[in-house]
């Protein structure tokens, strides 16, 4: 995302990030256990650790919250019910009764981070609520050969309980989704998911998280669904904090909303969002969904619920290399949905060492010259044109654009002052901080930006 703040700042578009924790997922639960701490303090420590980490990488977010944060967590709160509470008095939302493990021993119903089977669509091991594999939903009732994650040797009795649920207008959905140039995977997994249920989860049972008013205190907002509301509220707090005429996501605003998620969050993100924007009426859908998708390191699955976390402040200072060639060797093995891709560490030292001696052979010139360029001024609009396209929301593809930067790194005439100009503006997004150091030493002022290109 900072990528393409990066690169439409550069063009004179108004851009913003905002984002933040996933506070009210019911995963914080065995953390603090583990931890011996609180909710709360886990929450705060995790959001320092991925604060540290952002700036690690120069990943630049204008809003970064926790909202169980005591500062805002009343705000917060109060929003999402307010909007909760709509949503439930509309004629889209009924009560269903249905099935959810429950652990006589410890006296606990079993949810989504404590829940472990095999998902009844790919029969791959998983946990939670959606398969990291197939990203089919899975209701908790539906894994194959489930058990308790903490307590493997209980036996799991299936109890009945009643709650909400959102009443799908499949063509609405559908017709959204068509309009967020997603992939054909993406688009068949939501059309999968829209054929196989009518019916979406508001609420669930769980000892964590915010209560629905509406259902006894056993019962709260489904934290997959409400990630909506959570995106408003941030809309509210970037007009405030930015003095914006009105929220982002009202419907007559001048911005377009960006969203990325994991690939194991797609359905929530494409069923939710068009339904409580069409039921609610005051806000927008999202404009363009980003999916991000699994790499494998060292030819391993990697992913958070297996607590495969690798902090970035952890990656640099393990990897020894720049921030810059990290960021940019991400973008070269990015993964799509066609190809799973993987962070080998023997390549990227590899990769390291070539892209660092590039670097400095392009740093340590002398003066720079006026000589005609190598590469000529049609060229370089050419590498622009391709990465405007690249870089755009529609039909973003990083590793296209990281290749396009390591092939004009490779054929760079370091004498030619034009060609170090367009260079510094072009390399900017993924590598900000070695073309702050290029734009700087010719005594430019600002961030890298394109200027006129002469031959």
């Amino acid at each position: 995302m900072d990528i393409l703040k990066r690169f439409n700042k550069q063009l004179g578009n108004e851009i913003y990030i905002a984002t933040g924790t996933d506070s009210y997922e019911s995963h914080v639960i065995p953390e603090a256990l583990r931890n011996s701490c609180t909710i709360e303090e886990t929450c705060l420590t995790n959001k320092k650790c991925i604060q540290i980490s952002l700036e690690k990488l120069s990943i630049d977010v204008d809003l970064f919250i926790n909202p169980s944060d005591n500062k805002i967590k009343d705000d917060y709160t109060s929003f999402l019910v307010r909007m909760h509470t709509k949503l439930i008095k509309s004629n889209f939302t009924c009560k269903i009764e249905h099935l959810v493990p429950y652990n006589s021993n410890t006296k606990n119903y079993i949810t989504g981070s404590s829940l472990i089977g095999k998902c009844p669509e790919c029969n791959n091991n998983g946990s939670g609520y959606y398969c990291e594999v197939c990203g089919m939903d899975n209701p908790a009732d539906t894994l194959k050969s489930s058990y308790d994650k903490y307590h493997p040797k209980d036996q799991l009795a299936l109890v009945k309980t009643d709650d909400y649920y959102l009443i799908l207008d499949k063509k609405h959905i559908i017709d959204s989704a068509k309009k967020k140039s997603l992939g054909r995977d993406t688009l068949r997994l939501a059309y999968k998911y829209i054929l196989k249920n009518d019916y979406a989860r508001l609420t669930e049972l769980g000892s964590w998280g915010i209560k629905d008013a509406t259902l006894n205190n056993e019962h709260v907002i489904y934290s997959y669904s409400s990630s909506y509301f959570y995106s408003l509220f941030l809309g509210e707090l970037l007009k405030i904090e930015f003095s914006l005429e009105k929220n982002p996501f009202e419907h007559n605003s001048k911005f377009e909303i960006i969203f990325s998620f994991g690939f194991d969050n797609t359905i929530p993100l494409l069923i939710y969002p068009p339904m409580f924007s069409k039921i609610l009426g005051e806000y927008k859908d999202y404009s363009h969904c980003l999916v991000n998708r699994f790499y494998h390191l060292n030819n391993s699955k990697f992913s958070t619920s297996r607590r495969n976390v690798i902090w970035a402040r952890d990656c640099v200072e393990t990897l020894g290399s720049s921030v810059d060639i990290i960021r940019l060797y991400l973008c070269h093995t990015c993964p799509d949905e066609n190809t799973s891709t993987n962070f080998d560490e023997n390549e990227f030292k590899c990769f390291s060492k070539n892209i660092s001696i590039i670097f400095n052979k392009i740093y340590s010139f002398g003066e720079y010259n006026k000589n005609d360029a190598d590469i000529p001024a049609l060229d370089m609009y050419n590498y622009f044109f391709e990465n405007y396209i690249d870089l755009s929301p529609g039909c973003l593809n990083l590793k296209k654009v990281a290749d396009r930067v390591i092939s004009l790194l490779n054929v760079i005439n370091v004498n030619d002052r034009n060609q170090i100009i367009f260079l510094s503006a072009f390399i900017y997004p993924i590598c900000p901080s070695f073309a702050q150091k290029l734009w700087t030493k010719l005594n430019l002022n600002g961030q890298p930006r394109y200027l006129d290109i002469k031959k």
